[in-house]
């Protein structure tokens, strides 16, 4: 898929959108019509059960089972602890033996 992909963004600028809506110039397509293309493709190939999660799941396990860099793919999902989150869990921290706060 490579050289396809490759062909595809051949002279799209990096702020383009890969797959613009045909009603609305400049705009991505809706969540639900990449549901629909993901989904009536993967029927073709007798699947079921595919969907945009589908993918970035698949890119998850493959990313992890190479690297083992968990740290990284939450970064790249942008998923982790809010900055409210970490001054709140650290202004709690306490070096008392045992568990407690202050």
């Amino acid at each position: 898929l490579k050289p396809i992909i490759e062909e595809y963004i051949a002279g799209k600028r990096d702020y383009e959108y890969l797959f613009k809506s045909p009603r609305y110039p400049n705009k991505p397509i809706t969540r639900q019509q990449a549901y629909n293309v993901l989904t009536d493709a993967a029927k073709v190939f007798g699947l079921e059960a595919i969907g945009t999660h589908t993918l970035r799941k698949t890119f998850g396990y493959h990313m992890y089972q190479q690297t083992h860099d968990a740290v990284t793919l939450m970064e790249i999902f942008n998923i982790g602890i809010n900055q409210d989150n970490k001054d709140k869990l650290i202004k709690s921290l306490t070096f008392k033996h045992g568990k407690g706060k202050r």
